[in-house]
């Protein structure tokens, strides 16, 4: 997934905890019915569907996102935790830059 989104930028994208990390951790808790990314890790869980357990860890989908949140925090940073919403957990008080940093990836096919 990196390398794709190496290959839109034209360059190498460097993780925003690099100083500090020398590589992205993949932690996996069972029970967490989520996946969250942070300083230097993205953490998953599964659910259960029909008795199975569905882990997060093997869906490319869910790992992609994950992975995307670290990409915009190695370009333009992370965001400001007052512009978090108490309510939701969103960022939705971002300042316009966030919002600007990118060229129109929706038209990427």
């Amino acid at each position: 997934m990196l390398d794709i989104w190496e290959g839109y930028f034209g360059r190498a994208i460097n993780w925003h905890f690099a100083q500090h990390y020398d590589r992205l951790e993949l932690t996996i808790f069972p029970a967490l019915n989520n996946a969250q990314t942070g300083y230097g890790f993205i953490e998953v869980g599964g659910y259960r569907e029909n008795g199975t357990y569905q882990p997060f860890s093997l869906n490319f989908d869910i790992i992609a996102h994950e992975v995307g949140h670290l990409i915009i925090f190695g370009e333009i940073g992370v965001p400001d935790p007052e512009a978090q919403s108490a309510n939701t957990g969103d960022f939705t008080n971002l300042p316009p830059i966030w919002w600007r940093s990118f060229p129109p990836f929706t038209s990427i096919r």
